[in-house]
């Protein structure tokens, strides 16, 4: 069965223990966040999306806001992925329940 692609939207924070860890706001100083607090970090903006009236909008602020991937310039828009074609090395969570994923 074919799998369509799927257009994702993420928040990314790095930690002292990321692969790369500058992140594009500040290409310069690698950022100091540990693991465990980028962990908490993302389960408190997951809270707050989650709750959110409108949780599309809230991912996409939190990650246009926050994010330290580049992507923010792009409310946290990566484009269009088809299984197999994410990083194996990125461990995703889906942050946001599947009906902000409907629209």
């Amino acid at each position: 069965a074919k799998i369509d692609p799927v257009r994702v939207y993420h928040v990314l924070l790095k930690h002292v223990e990321s692969r790369n860890p500058k992140s594009y706001r500040d290409p310069v100083n690698p950022v100091k966040r540990t693991k465990e607090e980028a962990i908490s970090l993302i389960n408190q903006f997951k809270e707050k999306i989650e709750k959110a009236d409108d949780p599309f909008s809230e991912l996409k602020k939190t990650a246009r806001e926050l994010s330290d991937c580049s992507s923010a310039k792009n409310n946290g828009d990566i484009g269009f992925i088809t299984k197999g074609k994410m990083l194996k090395v990125c461990i995703c969570t889906s942050i946001v329940s599947s009906r902000v994923f409907q629209r």
